[in-house]
């Protein structure tokens, strides 16, 4: 790369090497990460029995929502949701290891978009 730069400096280039070791990269960053559960956006939800799959969209944290599911099952309220729909009519489960993220979506106007997008993929 030295010898890169004697060449183009015949040409007026200069070129600037920069070192990868800054403070920003030695102690990472300033703020925490948040937990996964606690952000809005597309999940998916695993029946615990069978091979089905629920795409879900939320604008609140994932963790609040899937407690919602886990009451509607709980209190027989299939009419909520489709969660408690399949899990009540099969008597299948369901928990929070049956979760997974699938995108994280801070801007409400692409909830709908993005479900869309998943539930078709």
């Amino acid at each position: 790369t030295r010898g890169f730069k004697t060449i183009l400096k015949e040409f007026n280039i200069k070129i600037v090497f920069k070192a990868n070791n800054t403070i920003q990269n030695l102690i990472g960053g300033a703020k925490d990460k948040i937990p996964e559960l606690n952000c809005s956006g597309i999940y998916e939800v695993k029946c615990g029995n069978c091979e089905c799959l629920y795409i879900v969209q939320t604008r609140r944290k994932i963790v609040y929502r899937f407690k919602e599911h886990l009451s509607h099952v709980k209190f027989q309220c299939p009419e909520k949701c489709s969660i408690a729909v399949h899990v009540l009519d099969n008597d299948h489960l369901i928990n929070v290891n049956n979760i997974k993220i699938v995108k994280k979506i801070n801007d409400i106007r692409l909830l709908n978009a993005y479900e869309s997008i998943f539930i078709y993929k």
